[in-house]
């Protein structure tokens, strides 16, 4: 199949410490909070994790206006037009894919938040399989954007294959 890139919208996550130390659970939502928008999901507390599931009817609500503003900001329709014109707002039947990141908190405790995202669109071959800068700045800049869409709070790029 090859490798490839997307772009996908978070439906559920899992964070957890990766070191030998807990981090206290405000610490934790704090740090994740940097990453997702957390008032789009219903969170839990289990097992010194955070958990969290898209809220229901976010998709339904914003799913048509945020592919608008991808086509907008690429300048580009086809790929994203792809999924688009085959799934619409049926957010059900797009692919899923699992995600993962790692990085720091302010306190220097490793964090790593994985989960399921829904992919809006695949493109070309890309030749590392695995990349630890890209997503971060990715899913950082979205997250901080002034886009008025809420999905942005729930972006993250994925390497398929």
């Amino acid at each position: 199949m090859g490798t490839f890139y997307s772009l996908g919208i978070v439906q559920d996550f899992t964070a957890k410490s990766t070191g030998n130390t807990s981090i206290e659970p405000r610490d934790l939502e704090v740090a994740v909070g940097d990453r997702l928008n957390l008032d789009l999901f219903s969170l839990r507390q289990e097992q010194g994790g955070l958990l969290g599931q898209l809220k229901p009817g976010t998709l339904e609500e914003h799913l048509e206006d945020f592919v608008r503003t991808l086509k907008q900001i690429a300048n580009q329709h086809r790929r994203i037009d792809e999924y688009w014109n085959l799934y619409g707002c049926q957010w059900e039947n797009y692919p899923l894919e699992y995600w993962v990141m790692e990085f720091k908190n302010a306190q220097g405790q490793g964090i790593k938040l994985s989960g399921m995202a829904l992919f809006l669109f695949i493109e070309g071959k890309v030749g590392a399989e695995e990349f630890e800068i890209e997503p971060l700045l990715l899913n950082w800049l979205f997250r901080h954007s002034s886009l008025e869409n809420p999905l942005a709070g729930a972006v993250v790029s994925i390497i398929l294959g």
